[in-house]
């Protein structure tokens, strides 16, 4: 079984539907921060998946971005930094999330899951059941 393309298949499929969603929702006519709420809530969990599990290819996050953009702004503001709109509200920002961080974040959560699991002696014969994690990191947590 040949799963080689089975990261970039995964992360194509979250743009697409993320795209059919973000489609979906153009002719409403909510706020900017009501904007960024259905960005968050209906178009972010297309990417947790393969945020989790898979590296992401490099262009990947530059994408969904560019995808968000015109439906938060309405293809206006060009001036607006996209670090900008991911700040929080209180910042001035539309309080949508940060893909890239979120990223980040999850690979940090589980490395910091891998480090305070018990170490047992099964972990060097084998998979444990009740030891959720891998034995090794996988190859992308070596850029940390």
């Amino acid at each position: 079984m040949d799963t080689s393309g089975c990261g970039l298949t995964n992360w194509e499929v979250a743009l697409k539907e993320a795209e059919q969603i973000i489609s979906s929702f153009r002719l409403r006519n909510e706020l900017i921060s009501g904007k960024a709420t259905l960005i968050n809530i209906f178009v972010e969990s297309k990417f947790i998946y393969p945020i989790q599990t898979f590296d992401p290819p490099v262009d990947v996050f530059q994408k969904s971005f560019f995808l968000v953009r015109p439906f938060i702004l309405k293809h206006s503001m060009h001036g607006i930094r996209n670090d900008a709109i991911c700040l929080p509200k209180s910042l001035g920002g539309t309080g949508m999330h940060n893909l890239r961080i979120k990223h980040k974040s999850c690979r940090m959560k589980f490395i910091a899951s891998f480090l305070k699991a018990p170490f047992s002696s099964e972990m060097m014969l084998g998979p444990d059941p009740g030891f959720p994690h891998c034995q090794e990191l996988p190859t992308f947590y070596v850029e940390f």
